[in-house]
C-alpha cells in the first residue's frame, strides 16, 4: 500500500491536469501532489555520478531510450538531412543527460519511497527514464493517458498504449459478461458517403512521424514511406483493389513526393473526416493507429502491422511481414468478423477499463469520480482490480 499519490509532469498541458487532479480528487485523505520535472531539486550528487558506472541493466534501458530518442529525431524532416558525425555527438551529449537525470531522479524517488508515482504516457525521453528509476527501486507506478477509446481516459499500472495490462486473449473476451445496455454501448453516427471516393477500398490512415507507436511498437514498419511501398506492392499483387490513404492532419512531413506518384489504385485523401473513410471501407489497414480502435467501433476487419493494445488474433488480423499482410488482404472475403467478441471487447473498455472524458479536454465530475474510484485502488495495491481484472 502507498501512503500518498506524486504526480511527475513533463510538460505544460500534463501539469494543469494533474494540479487539476489533486483539487478534484479525493484519496481517503491520502496526499496527491504534483510535481513539474523543473521542480526535482538539482543534484550535485547525480552530476558526479554521470560518469560512474551503472548496473548492467540501467545502463542498457538508459541507452535504449537514448537510441530512441535518435531514431525519432533521424525520422523527421529536419533530421534526414543530419550527417552521420552529428547523430554520434546527439548520442553522446543524450546519454551524459539521460544519465544525469537517471541519478537526480534517484535521489528524488529514494525520498518518495512510499508513494504511488504517477506518469503521463511514460514513454517520452524524461518520462522513461522517470519510470526506469522508479523501476529500479521498485517503487509503483500507474500511467495516464487519453484513450484508448475516443472521448475517455485511462490510468494502467503497466503502461499504455502496447504496454497496457489489458488481456490479449479472445477467450476473455468471449467469455466477458457486458453490462451496458445497448444504447450505451459506443457507437458512430452513420456518415454520408463522398462521390468521389472508390466503390470499394481499403483504408489506410498515416501516423505521426514521431508517434512513439512507430519508433517503439513498430518493427516491421518504420514510417510511412515504408508504409506506402507495403501498399504499393499490395497494389500490384491485387489489381482489382483500392487503397485510400489519408495522411495525419496533425503531422508535419511533406508527402507530395509519394502523392505525385498518381499511383492508378492509390488515393490520398486530405479533407474528408477519417471517420467516413473508416465507415465506408472494406477494411482498415494500420500499422497501430487509434483509427484502428474507431474501425473496431464501426464493426470493421482491421489488419495491424505493428504491435496494438487491439492487435491480437480473433479480434483483428496481425501480420508482421509482407506475405502476411498478402494472405490476409486475400483472405479477406472469407474472414468473418467476430461481431459478439468485438463488442465484449470495447465494452470491457468502456466499462471496466477507461475513465470517461478526454483528459486534456475538460474532464467532467463523472471523469473525476471514476479516477477517483481506480486510483484508490492502486494506492491500496489493488491495481490490476482498477481496470476490471
Amino acid at each position: 500500500m502507498s501512503k500518498r499519490l506524486i504526480l511527475f509532469a513533463a510538460s505544460r498541458d500534463q501539469a494543469r491536469y494533474f494540479e487539476a487532479l489533486t483539487q478534484h480528487v479525493s484519496l481517503m485523505g491520502k496526499q496527491v501532489l504534483a510535481v513539474k520535472s523543473s521542480q526535482i531539486p538539482f543534484a550535485f550528487q547525480a552530476l558526479f555520478k554521470v560518469f560512474l558506472p551503472l548496473p548492467l541493466n540501467v545502463l542498457e534501458a538508459i541507452e535504449h531510450q537514448v537510441c530512441i530518442l535518435q531514431n525519432r529525431k533521424k525520422a523527421s524532416r529536419k533530421g534526414r538531412g543530419k550527417a552521420q558525425w552529428f547523430w554520434s555527438l546527439f548520442g553522446f551529449v543524450e546519454t551524459l543527460r539521460a544519465k544525469y537525470l537517471f541519478g537526480r531522479y534517484s535521489l528524488w524517488i529514494a525520498d518518495n519511497k512510499d508513494a504511488l508515482i504517477g506518469v503521463w504516457n511514460g514513454k517520452k525521453f524524461r518520462q522513461a527514464i522517470l519510470v526506469i528509476a522508479a523501476q529500479q527501486q521498485k517503487v509503483p507506478l500507474v500511467f495516464f493517458e487519453t484513450g484508448p477509446l475516443p472521448g475517455y481516459s485511462v490510468v494502467d499500472p503497466e503502461g499504455v498504449d502496447f504496454y497496457a495490462a489489458t488481456p490479449r486473449r479472445i477467450d476473455f473476451y468471449k467469455q466477458y459478461q457486458c453490462r451496458l445496455k445497448p444504447e450505451e454501448q459506443l457507437k458512430f453516427e452513420p456518415v454520408k458517403k463522398s462521390q468521389d471516393l472508390p466503390e470499394s477500398y481499403i483504408f489506410i490512415p498515416f501516423q505521426v512521424v514521431e508517434d512513439s507507436n512507430i519508433y517503439l511498437h513498430s518493427p516491421w514498419i518504420k514510417d510511412m514511406r515504408a508504409l506506402y511501398s507495403e501498399i504499393e506492392a499490395l497494389a500490384e499483387k491485387f489489381s482489382h483493389q483500392q487503397f485510400v490513404i489519408k495522411p495525419h492532419p496533425a503531422c508535419p512531413e511533406d508527402y507530395t513526393d509519394i502523392i505525385d506518384k498518381h499511383h492508378p489504385q492509390i488515393h490520398f485523401v486530405l479533407d474528408k473526416p477519417t471517420i467516413e473513410l473508416v465507415q465506408h471501407a472494406e477494411a482498415v489497414i494500420t500499422v497501430n493507429s487509434t483509427v484502428g480502435m474507431e474501425a473496431l467501433i464501426a464493426h470493421k476487419k482491421v489488419i495491424v502491422m505493428g504491435q496494438a493494445i487491439y492487435g491480437f488474433e480473433g479480434l483483428t488480423q496481425p501480420v508482421s511481414k509482407q506475405s502476411e499482410l498478402i494472405q490476409a488482404l486475400g483472405e479477406l472475403e472469407t474472414w468473418q468478423l467476430d461481431e459478439s467478441a468485438v463488442n465484449n471487447y470495447l465494452c470491457y473498455l468502456q466499462e471496466d477499463y477507461a475513465i470517461p472524458g478526454d483528459a486534456m479536454k475538460g474532464p467532467t465530475d463523472e471523469h473525476w469520480a471514476v479516477l477517483s474510484k481506480k486510483l484508490q485502488l492502486c494506492l491500496d495495491g489493488q491495481a490490476y482490480q482498477s481496470i476490471g481484472l
